[in-house]
């Protein structure tokens, strides 16, 4: 039979002094155990933590009214359902109007001409334009507020990077595989530098790694640049823009694997390049 090797777990009966809340053996026992105790429940939430922050930044996932509105309003087109791309529109209408706001640019007549004719690839790339300047609007946030707090900081790039996976990224790869370039390969590497520019807060302050705001301004504006190249009827920002506006708000679907062509297979979120692009 295992026998315990602490004195304190033994038989009370054959060890009376154990009884004894002041016995230094039934002491330091306890003192482990709480130690040990409180550590593990630390790290429970602290992985707990980074798991919430890695699922969203604001939003679910589903709820997102960007991600949700595009790909409701592209799907609805692709059936011919006017009322239910009016639906869609409505949801957007506040995302337009951070836009006009923060960048100055009114995206509104064009998405409303594509609505009126019914073409869901038309409706599709006036929807992308939109969603190209929300991604600007968060890493301009993240700049213009020197990313002096670091959760939002986190939440706006979790955004930018589900707008261009899983809305702008189909288009780059096309032009990709088209073109014979590395354009999505870069942005993946440019939205892995944004994170790393973010610093760390280490655990328990063990690997903490101060915010590279230099390093944030610079990946951002060649990720803009970069990502616009493949659009470029989109307006872009001018030479040392990037950080002087205000913050916008917002997102995620599915990142397709390998090539689809465009028409009534491409996802419901791909947005095909337009004449004049990469694409």
């Amino acid at each position: 039979m295992i026998q315990s090797s602490c004195s304190c777990t033994r038989n009370p009966a054959r060890n009376p002094a154990s009884r004894s809340a002041g016995h230094p053996r039934l002491h330091r026992c306890g003192h482990i155990l709480s130690r040990v105790t409180i550590l593990a429940i630390l790290l429970l939430l602290a992985s707990s933590d980074r798991s919430a922050m890695a699922q969203g930044y604001g939003y679910a996932k589903s709820a997102d009214p960007l991600l949700g509105g595009v790909k409701s309003a592209i799907a609805a087109a692709r059936e011919g359902n006017a009322e239910k791309v009016t639906s869609a529109m409505t949801t957007l209408e506040p995302l337009m109007d951070e836009v006009q706001t923060g960048l100055g640019i009114d995206v509104r007549p064009a998405i409303e001409t594509a609505k009126a004719k019914g073409d869901a690839r038309d409706l599709a790339f006036e929807l992308a334009e939109l969603v190209f300047h929300q991604l600007r609007l968060k890493l301009e946030a993240n700049v213009s507020e020197e990313l002096k707090v670091p959760l939002k900081a986190r939440r706006r790039l979790e955004a930018a990077q589900a707008y261009y996976e899983q809305i702008l990224s189909f288009a780059v790869r096309r032009a990709d595989s088209k073109n014979l370039r590395r354009d999505h390969e870069e942005l993946k590497n440019a939205f892995r530098e944004l994170r790393e520019s973010l610093g760390s807060e280490g655990l328990f302050g063990v690997g903490k790694k101060d915010p590279d705001l230099a390093k944030c301004r610079l990946v951002s504006a060649g990720l803009i640049e970069r990502l616009g190249g493949v659009f470029p009827q989109f307006p872009k920002p001018r030479p040392g823009e990037l950080g002087s506006r205000a913050p916008g708000k917002g997102p995620e679907e599915e990142d397709p694997d390998g090539e689809k062509p465009a028409g009534e297979n491409q996802p419901a979120g791909g947005i095909p390049p337009r004449k004049g692009s990469r694409g």
